[in-house]
C-alpha cells in the first residue's frame, strides 16, 4: 500500500513539473482560478493553483485545499482538517479587498465554519462506533466546537461507567465521580457508590458491621437498611429479652418503635387482660400508652373485610385471613365486635369468630357508645355489646342525639331518653334533628323549634322552619318568609326574606334573597351594604365577598363590586364565577380566568370551571376534568372523569373508568386500578375491584392485600 501511494505521489509531482511552465501565466491570476478549477472538478489544476498561492494567499489556498481533500479522488480528512484550521487562522490576514473577491467564489468566514463542521462530522462518524472511551475523548479534545461533542461526552461517560460497573468497587466509582464531576451519570454513580460502600462494609452481615457502617458513613442512603438489619438481627430469636435489649441498646434506631410494638405483641400474645395490665406496670415508658388503654378492652389488632366467592371474611393487617369468607355482609370490627349477615339475618361475632349474638335481627347498625340500633321488620330497639336488648323492639325509629341522649319514635312521635331508658321530656315530637353543639331541631305538630342539650326550648316551636346558618345563627320561617335568629331566640331580622345563603368563611357575610333582589347582611342581621342588587341563579353560592370584592348582576350581565358596593368592573360579562385570586369568566360559552381588573390571566380553554374547596378550581373540557391550583398552575391534568375530595389531604379521581387517589398537591398515591374507593376510617381507604377489597393507609402508604 505504501508503494502504491508513493508511486501515485511521484506521478502527481511529475505532472506538476510537466505543466508548470504552461500554467505560469494562469497562476499569476491568483487563487480565484483554483476555485474555478475546483468547481469544474479540474482537481489537479486546482491543487497546483492553491499550492502556488499558499504564501501570498494562505487563507484562500488553505480553504481550497481543505475542500479539495474532501473530494473522492483526493479524500484525506486529516489533511482537510489541517487546512481548514489553517484557513480559519489566516482569514484575519485577508484584507477587505481580497475578502470581497473571495466571497464571489464562496469563500468567507461562514464557509470556513461550515467546512470545519463538515470535517468534524466526518471525524465523529469515524469514531462513533468505537468501544474505546479514549476515542471520544480525543474527538472532544480536537473538535471542542463540534455539535457532536455532547453526544461524544455521553458515549465517553457511558463507556467509562460500563467499565466501572464491571470492576464494581467503591474506589473505582469514587475515582469516576472525582474525575468526571459534571457527567450526566453522576447521580447513578453516587447511588452505586452508596450501595457498594454499604455492601463492602457489611459483607459479613454482623451487627457490629452495620453499627460501624452507620458511624462511618452517616449520610449514606443505605443507613435505613443498616438500621433495619440491626433490628432484624437483634430480634432474630423473637424473644422478649431480644426486644428489650434492642430498645435499650439502640434508642436512635428508626425501628425503635417497631421493637416496642414487637415487645408489646410478644408480651400480650395470649390477649389475657392481666397481661395487658402487667405490661402497663412493667413498661411505664412505653410510647403508645393509648394503645394499652384501648387494648385493655380489645384484644387483637384491627381486622379488615375481604371479598371472596361472593362472601365476606376478615383478614389482619398483613392480609392473612383470620375469619373465612362465610358471611353475606359485614361491618367493620368495633372494639373486637363486628356485625355480620348470613342468610339475610344479622348477628354479632368476636375476633375469634365466636357468635356473640345469633342471627335473629333483620339489621344491626354500627355501635355508638356501646349501643347499636337493631330492627326486625319495621320495629326498632337497642342492644348493648353483649347482644342484650336494652330498648325493646317497639319503636318505629331510633336516633342517637348525642353521647347521652336517644330519640325513639312510636305512634305518638319521638320521645327523648337517656342511655338508661329514662324518658327526659314529656313532649312528643313529630321530627327531631340533631345539630352541632348539642342543639336539636324539633317539630311539634306543624311548628318547628330548637332544643338545647338540657332539653329546654331556646327557640320556641312556633316557626315553619329552622335552618342552621353558622354556629349559633339560624334562619327561621314564618308565612313562607325567612329571618335570622340566634340560638338563644334573639330575633336578628324580621321574616321578610325568601332565602339565605350558607355562611361564607372568607367574607363573614350572609346573602339574603328578597324577591328579585339580594342583600348582603352582617352576622347580626344588619345590612353590610345598604343598597340591593339584582338576584341571579346560584347567587347564594357565588356572590360572596373575597378579599373585599364580589360579583354582581345587572341587566343580564355580571360585574364586580367592592365591600362598599362601589363598582370595580362594570357589568359587561355574560357569566362570572365566584371571586377569588382568579375569577372564572366566560366568552362564547368557553371559560377562562381574569384578575380583579378584568385582565385575562388564563385564556378561554374550558367548558366549565368550578371552585374546589380551598384547593383551586375544577376545570372541564370536552367532558374531562382537571384541577388548577389557586395560582392557576395545573395540579391534575385534564383527563379525569371525576374528582372529589375524600379527606383534608387526599382526592379520589376517576380516569379511564377506574379510580385512583392523589394527594392535594397532585401526587398520585394510589394507581387507577379500582372500581370503587371509600374511606375505611380517617387514615385508611378501602379499594375495590374485581379481585376483591384492598386497603391503603394514607399516613404510611402501606397496602394491605389478602394473601
Amino acid at each position: 500500500m505504501t508503494n502504491v501511494v508513493y508511486h501515485l505521489n511521484m506521478k502527481r509531482l511529475f505532472l506538476i513539473v510537466l505543466v508548470f511552465s504552461r500554467l505560469n501565466l494562469l497562476f499569476s491570476q491568483g487563487y480565484q482560478k483554483g476555485f474555478i478549477a475546483l468547481k469544474s472538478k479540474n482537481y489537479q489544476i486546482a491543487e497546483i493553483t492553491f499550492r502556488v498561492c499558499e504564501k501570498k494567499h494562505a487563507a484562500a489556498a488553505a480553504f481550497g485545499l481543505a475542500s479539495l481533500y474532501l473530494t473522492n479522488d483526493y479524500y484525506n480528512k486529516d489533511s482537510s482538517f489541517r487546512y481548514v484550521l489553517l484557513a480559519e487562522n489566516k482569514w484575519n490576514l485577508f484584507d477587505e479587498k481580497n475578502r470581497e473577491k473571495a466571497r464571489v467564489y464562496g469563500f468567507d468566514s461562514s464557509a470556513i465554519q461550515q467546512l470545519k463542521l463538515k470535517v468534524s462530522s466526518l471525524f465523529y462518524a469515524a469514531c462513533s462506533s468505537s468501544i474505546l472511551a479514549i476515542d471520544f475523548q480525543k474527538f472532544m479534545d480536537n473538535h471542542p466546537w463540534s455539535p457532536h461533542c455532547l453526544t461524544a461526552l455521553v458515549k465517553r461517560d457511558s463507556l467509562l461507567f460500563e467499565n466501572v460497573k464491571i470492576v464494581r468497587t467503591s474506589k473505582v466509582v469514587s475515582d469516576f465521580i472525582l474525575a468526571y464531576p459534571k457527567s450526566y451519570l453522576i447521580p447513578t454513580a453516587v447511588d452505586l457508590f452508596d450501595d457498594l460502600q454499604y455492601s463492602e462494609a457489611t459483607v459479613s452481615s454482623r451487627i457490629s458491621d452495620y453499627i460501624l457502617f452507620i458511624e462511618t458513613y452517616p449520610k449514606n442512603k443505605n443507613r435505613k437498611n443498616a438500621e433495619d438489619q440491626i433490628y432484624k438481627l437483634s430480634i432474630e430469636d423473637g424473644s422478649i429479652s431480644s426486644y428489650l435489649n434492642f430498645i435499650k441498646s439502640y434508642p436512635q434506631n428508626s425501628n425503635h418503635y417497631l421493637a416496642w410494638m414487637g415487645l408489646y405483641a410478644k408480651y400480650t400474645k395470649d390477649c389475657k387482660l392481666e397481661h395487658f395490665k402487667e405490661f402497663e406496670r412493667e413498661f411505664p415508658n412505653f410510647p403508645f400508652q393509648e394503645l394499652i388503654q384501648n387494648d385493655l378492652d380489645i384484644y387483637s389488632e384491627i381486622y379488615f373485610p375481604f371479598f371472596e366467592n361472593n362472601l365476606f371474611g376478615f383478614m389482619d393487617s398483613e392480609g392473612i385471613v383470620k375469619i373465612p369468607a362465610e358471611y353475606d355482609e359485614v361491618l367493620n370490627f368495633q372494639d373486637g365486635i363486628a356485625v355480620v349477615v348470613k342468610n339475610g339475618k344479622s348477628g354479632l361475632i368476636n375476633k375469634k369468630n365466636d357468635l356473640i349474638l345469633s342471627f335473629e335481627f333483620d339489621q344491626i347498625e354500627e355501635f355508638y357508645n356501646d349501643l347499636a340500633i337493631v330492627s326486625i321488620s319495621d320495629s326498632f330497639g337497642l342492644i348493648n355489646r353483649l347482644g342484650t336488648l336494652v330498648f325493646p323492639l317497639i319503636y318505629n325509629d331510633i336516633l342517637f342525639l348525642n353521647n347521652s341522649l336517644i330519640a325513639a319514635n312510636n305512634e305518638k312521635g319521638y320521645s327523648i331518653f337517656n342511655l338508661n331508658g329514662e324518658r327526659k321530656i314529656e313532649l312528643n315530637f313529630k321530627e327531631i334533628k340533631p345539630l352541632k353543639e348539642d342543639y336539636f331541631i324539633v317539630q311539634v305538630g306543624d311548628s318547628i323549634g330548637l332544643l338545647n342539650s338540657n332539653l329546654g326550648f331556646v327557640i320556641p316551636a312556633i316557626y315553619e322552619d329552622i335552618t342552621l346558618i353558622k354556629d349559633s345563627i339560624f334562619s327561621y320561617q314564618l308565612d313562607e318568609k325567612k329571618g335570622l335568629i340566634t340560638h338563644s331566640g334573639r330575633i336578628l331580622t324580621l321574616p321578610v326574606y325568601n332565602e339565605f345563603s350558607s355562611f361564607d368563611e372568607h367574607s363573614q357575610i350572609i346573602i339574603a334573597k328578597l324577591g328579585s333582589k339580594m342583600y348582603y347582611l352582617n352576622l347580626d342581621g344588619s345590612k353590610f351594604i345598604s343598597s340591593a342588587f339584582e338576584y341571579f341563579p346560584k347567587a347564594l353560592n357565588t356572590a360572596h365577598f373575597y378579599n373585599g370584592n364580589a360579583i354582581f348582576y345587572k341587566n343580564g350581565r355580571f360585574g364586580i363590586i367592592n365591600s362598599q358596593g362601589k363598582i370595580i368592573l362594570k357589568p359587561t360579562f355574560t357569566a362570572l364565577g365566584k371571586v377569588s385570586n382568579a375569577i372564572p369568566v366566560t366568552k362564547n360559552g368557553i371559560w377562562g380566568f381574569m384578575d380583579i381588573t378584568g385582565k385575562i390571566i388564563l385564556d378561554y380553554n374550558f367548558t366549565s370551571i368550578d371552585g374546589f374547596f380551598n384547593l383551586g378550581f375544577i376545570v372541564e373540557f370536552d367532558g374531562l376534568l382537571g384541577l388548577l391550583g389557586n395560582d392557576l398552575k395545573p395540579v391534575l391534568s385534564l383527563n379525569h372523569q371525576s374528582i372529589k375530595r375524600i379527606s383534608d389531604n387526599y382526592l379520589v379521581a376517576k380516569k379511564d373508568g377506574k379510580y385512583g387517589v392523589y394527594s392535594v398537591a397532585g401526587e398520585q398515591v394510589v394507581p387507577f386500578n379500582f372500581d370503587l374507593i371509600q374511606l375505611h376510617d380517617s387514615d385508611c381507604l378501602a379499594l375495590t375491584n374485581e379481585n376483591g377489597i384492598a386497603y391503603y393507609f394514607l399516613s404510611t402508604g402501606i397496602y394491605i392485600l389478602k394473601q
